[in-house]
């Protein structure tokens, strides 16, 4: 009878621990309940961030075509391609071992830069998508029309720089791909011959992939994945409702939050508190929807030409085009937005999301772009005020 007993209490607690760790919420969010929010202008509300601009040399005729910011160091690719060949791809200049593209690292607090990897080839690599945290530094490469590769560095272990996982060993359709890292585990979107997209997951201890969601039903293949503060935001179609912005921890994969919208989704964005996404690619896309998870509000901001959008603690960081071009915060809280004004006329590229919780671009100058410098722009998760 004990031993029946005891059996039962087992299976109850593997039932009840299946269950935590299987756990799913969903919450059903009509797009009629989203009211259309008037933001205050707040010319001052820069002044309660953190931010930081980051100007820094690199050798004379390269060009830095991807970077990433972690913790006050900037990881970054140095590539002479621009160099070596014209616009019409003709080779102008003769290719010599020191034109190979490197990995290296900034340290914006002690100025120093240090070359990580180099590679040893016959021409210049293409790298994109460089993502680092304090143990990992991955990236994206191009070698002689092949699939597109993951390479990757432990920070520690600079001289083994493998491939990690290639396009061909995926059935990849894509030419490129879009790696976003969290602690020791990537993902990227990839895309079958038969146009399924599908969310991937690479363990960088344990060597191995495996795909994550099978059918996201994206805008486009090429979006980056989501990853802020724990939390992994893709989104899939729910032809009952609409679509469904699917988040969840990146430590405990099967812990996920539903939110079904009755109406189209692009770009989603959450943390612990709040989930953006957008209306659309379209040009008349200019909605941006904002739901908060503690007291349930639902809005929506209308901003016309944004390019890019990113999420730090409370606020949405906006690069926006057009006539309003600049770079924009929007309070979410306090409801109220200020463009940033670094004492000059600048435009900046893609924002993305560091791995540490802040926010970083690239500033367009055309005088550091002609004097062999780089300038970047990072802006703190912590925020005053």
């Amino acid at each position: 009878m004990k031993k029946r007993f005891f059996l039962i209490a087992l299976l109850l607690c593997v039932l009840i621990g299946y269950c935590l760790i299987n756990r799913e919420s969903q919450m059903i969010l009509s797009e009629e309940k989203f009211v259309k929010t008037e933001y205050i202008l707040e010319p001052d509300i820069w002044k309660n961030m953190r931010i930081n601009v980051i100007e820094f040399d690199i050798p004379t005729h390269s060009s830095c075509n991807s970077y990433s910011i972690y913790q006050g160091t900037v990881y970054y690719s140095v590539e002479y391609t621009d160099y070596l060949i014209d616009q019409t791809g003709m080779e102008v200049r003769e290719f010599k071992p020191e034109y190979n593209t490197q990995i290296r690292a900034y340290d914006c607090e002690s100025g120093e830069d240090r070359l990580l990897f180099q590679y040893q080839e016959e021409r210049c690599i293409h790298i994109t998508d460089i993502q680092a945290n304090d143990k990992y530094v991955i990236w994206e490469e191009y070698i002689n029309g092949e699939p597109w590769g993951i390479r990757g560095i432990e920070l520690g272990n600079t001289e083994d720089a493998k491939v990690i996982i290639n396009g061909e060993e995926c059935s990849s359709a894509l030419w490129s791909v879009t790696p976003n890292l969290r602690d020791a585990l990537f993902y990227w979107y990839d895309q079958n011959e038969d146009g399924d997209i599908y969310l991937c997951q690479y363990d960088l201890k344990n060597k191995k992939w495996n795909v994550v969601i099978e059918k996201c039903n994206l805008a486009s293949p090429f979006e980056h994945v989501s990853v802020n503060e724990d939390i992994i935001t893709t989104y899939q179609l729910n032809e009952k409702v609409g679509y469904d912005i699917v988040c969840w921890k990146s430590d405990l994969l099967k812990e996920k939050e539903r939110l079904s919208f009755t109406s189209t989704v692009a770009q989603p964005i959450a943390d612990s508190k709040r989930c953006i996404w957008a209306s659309g690619y379209d040009v008349w896309d200019n909605k941006i929807y904002h739901y908060c998870y503690k007291n349930s509000e639902k809005e929506y901001i209308e901003i016309d030409n944004y390019f890019s959008y990113a999420l730090v603690n409370r606020c949405m960081i906006v690069n926006q085009k057009g006539e309003e071009e600049g770079l924009y915060c929007y309070d979410l809280v306090n409801k109220k937005y200020g463009k940033l004004d670094l004492q000059g006329e600048y435009s900046y590229w893609y924002t993305f999301q560091s791995q540490d919780g802040g926010v970083y671009c690239e500033i367009n100058d055309e005088e550091t772009m002609y004097r062999s410098k780089q300038k970047l722009l990072y802006i703190s998760r912590n925020i005053g005020g």
